[in-house]
């Protein structure tokens, strides 16, 4: 799957091409969408539903393979749709499209809601995971994962979370997340097996040769 490539978005969600340029940030409501200026990139959010699980998926295999570890995820494919899917019907799952004015879907972000120990005891016993953050190589550095974020930040209020937490693999995702806030927590992690390389270890990994 090329990096270049756009995702048609108009095969999964019938949107209504943008129709005249924009010359301001514009919010418009009606049928849930926003419609946004960004420097050259004219673009529009879209709240994903259950039938954007494909869509959101397409970007999170893109995400896995940029940054190299197709190796942890080839194998839980059809699992992870399954959940998708689950979590869309229960409401604890959310994905925010960007598409350009070709209905060409260019950037995604998503959260879902966590409820494992220890947090589980801890009012309100959830918090917000971030997922599925890809912007396609030629739109970014026009704010489009910001802004996608912060609609996801939105959702997970709205949900009553309070706490907002992801994994960032690279020096820019960190830059982006240090400026909207997020910071390192206390949490370390230990391979019990030496001979099999954990998430963690892939993401390592990953990171040092990136640098």
């Amino acid at each position: 799957m090329s990096r270049s490539f756009c995702i048609k978005y108009s095969e999964f969600i019938g949107i209504t091409p943008l129709d005249k340029p924009i010359k301001h940030i514009d919010t418009i409501y009606s049928l849930g969408l926003v419609r946004v200026f960004s420097m050259d990139v004219i673009y529009t959010i879209r709240q994903g539903t259950l039938e954007d699980v494909e869509l959101a998926l397409a970007f999170r295999w893109l995400m896995f393979g940029n940054s190299g570890k197709e190796e942890a995820i080839e194998h839980i494919r059809r699992e992870i749709t399954g959940r998708y899917r689950a979590e869309y019907q229960s409401g604890g799952i959310v994905h925010f499209f960007a598409v350009n004015a070709k209905n060409e879907a260019i950037a995604s972000a998503g959260a879902l809601i966590k409820s494992d120990f220890p947090y589980c005891f801890f009012k309100p016993g959830y918090y917000g995971w971030i997922i599925d953050v890809y912007t396609m190589p030629e739109y970014r550095g026009n704010g489009i994962a910001r802004t996608l974020l912060e609609k996801t930040h939105q959702w997970l209020r709205a949900k009553g979370a309070i706490e907002s937490r992801l994994i960032a693999v690279g020096k820019k995702p960190h830059e982006l997340y240090e400026k909207m806030g997020y910071r390192a927590t206390w949490e370390m992690s230990l391979t019990l097996c030496p001979e099999r390389r954990t998430y963690n270890d892939i993401i390592t990994r990953n990171c040092v040769a990136g640098e």
